[in-house]
């Protein structure tokens, strides 16, 4: 995910934070806030944001690690789950345990189907992970919000 944080020169007071995601066209989002009230907003933001991610998943004990490696997923389409383990800072079954959630789930238990995991065509023993179609839809509708 590409960040910028701008802090306009004229009165010190006006911020804007912009969230892209080069590879989905309508997914780019600009927060611009005035005043003091700036950090606030933000963390509502975010706050906003986690919740709508934990009702798509149907998980309300949704853990922060999950969205983050879904965010990570978004902006790095095919990313090898070993390269979310040190963006995101999680163990291995952590990854997996996420992945399983936010993808396909388990037998017992279906998965939100918002990433898809898949084998890497380059080595059989790696997985790589995308957004699925719905997890893409969602993404953009993060960004909308």
């Amino acid at each position: 995910m590409e960040y910028l944080f701008k802090q306009s020169p004229s009165d010190g007071v006006n911020h804007s934070l912009s969230f892209t995601f080069p590879h989905l066209s309508t997914a780019h989002l600009v927060i611009t806030t005035k005043g003091i009230d700036t950090t606030a907003s933000k963390l509502n933001r975010l706050s906003s944001i986690l919740e709508m991610t934990r009702k798509r998943t149907g998980n309300s004990d949704l853990q922060v690690s999950a969205l983050e490696m879904l965010l990570k997923v978004a902006n790095h389409p095919g990313i090898p789950m070993v390269d979310l383990e040190t963006a995101v800072g999680v163990s291995q079954a952590t990854v997996s345990r996420n992945v399983k959630k936010l993808g396909k789930g388990s037998r017992s238990k279906p998965g939100a189907g918002l990433v898809e995991a898949y084998e890497d065509p380059n080595n059989g023993r790696r997985k790589l992970v995308k957004l699925s179609a719905s997890g893409e839809r969602f993404i953009e509708a993060l960004m909308q919000r």
